[in-house]
């Protein structure tokens, strides 16, 4: 969600929420710089329903948040504002931001998409403060650290069938995804990350147009005003080539594969953070076979808006069936 000075957010909600959540829950977004239209705020004696919540409210709001409840999963206007929210997000992108109480059902149309668990409804600032950093559009994420540069007589050949250039170059893509998570590079902005391979720049180049062509990188080409050429401007590692990277990487790779795979099928681990703490690798690795898993149809996984997994679920009875 893109930053705004006071982003409008729309608060759906049942009625016999508001005491016991929901009234707290639109002041503080309020005290917080948030725009929050809460109806007992919005609508006064002899206002048109329609107008308010329809045209002033849901239309104009540049988020809508659902309190979602055994109360308000059934409501006939929770639905009704729900799904004039869905129009907007698919014609506008409005950003729809699901807050579950009671560990109700989700409606089948928010499904897709994250959503903040609210477990005790005497402390939730830790849920509140992650709602804030979205309206908002700001992350607690680190910042990315400077890649470690890589010495040419490590490079393996991760790409037998294509020159050692073009494995030494593969190998900044690796190299970089697994240290801070970042897929592509800009190379009129960041060609210093390839100082490490000790190659030149037309070698570079030609490597990068290689690797396109056999569709280990996503190659985007544009006019370099700096070498007055038509050449690669960016380019981003596809996960297939990622997967096979981290195979010649990691010598337990298989290893690391199974315990992941034992941790979703054996114990039942779906979230996050229940994988990250019952198998023992780099998160950035993870997310690679992740990806992997997904690709290949035998889990169905949520994404979080940075591309992160939030959770996943066995989709293939195959799935299991690698453990044998």
């Amino acid at each position: 969600m893109k930053k705004i000075e006071h982003p409008k957010v729309f608060v759906s909600h049942a009625s016999e929420d508001k005491e016991r959540f929901v009234a707290d829950f639109a002041k503080r977004l309020r005290e917080s710089g948030i725009d929050a239209w809460y109806d007992d705020w919005e609508i006064q004696a002899g206002d048109s329903l329609v107008q308010k919540i329809f045209v002033q409210g849901i239309a104009e709001a540049d988020a809508f948040v659902i309190v979602l409840s055994e109360n308000s999963v059934e409501k006939p206007w929770v639905i009704e504002e729900l799904d004039s929210a869905v129009v907007r997000k698919i014609s506008d992108d409005c950003r729809i931001i699901p807050v579950v109480l009671d560990h109700c059902n989700v409606p089948q149309p928010l499904k897709h998409l994250r959503w903040e668990t609210i477990a005790d409804l005497g402390n939730w600032d830790s849920e509140f403060q992650k709602i804030l950093n979205v309206l908002c559009g700001s992350t607690d994420k680190p910042p990315l650290g400077e890649v470690p540069p890589m010495a040419a007589a490590q490079v393996i050949d991760f790409v037998p069938e294509l020159s050692k250039a073009d494995n030494m170059v593969f190998a900044v893509f690796g190299e970089r995804y697994l240290s801070c998570g970042k897929i592509g590079i800009d190379v009129q902005k960041e060609f210093s990350v390839f100082d490490s391979v000790g190659l030149s720049r037309e070698e570079v180049l030609e490597s990068l147009e290689m690797l396109g062509s056999e569709s280990y990188l996503k190659t985007y080409h544009g006019f370099n005003p700096s070498t007055g050429k038509h050449e690669v401007v960016l380019a981003r590692v596809r996960w297939s080539a990622l997967e096979r990277f981290a195979r010649r990487k990691f010598p337990n790779y298989d290893q690391l594969f199974r315990d992941l795979v034992s941790a979703i099928t054996n114990n039942g681990a779906e979230s996050r953070d229940a994988i990250v703490t019952l198998v023992s690798m780099p998160e950035n690795l993870l997310e690679i076979m992740v990806h992997d898993l997904d690709s290949r149809g035998l889990i169905h996984v949520v994404y979080e808006s940075n591309g992160l997994f939030h959770c996943l679920r066995p989709k293939s009875p195959q799935l299991k069936r690698m453990l044998g």
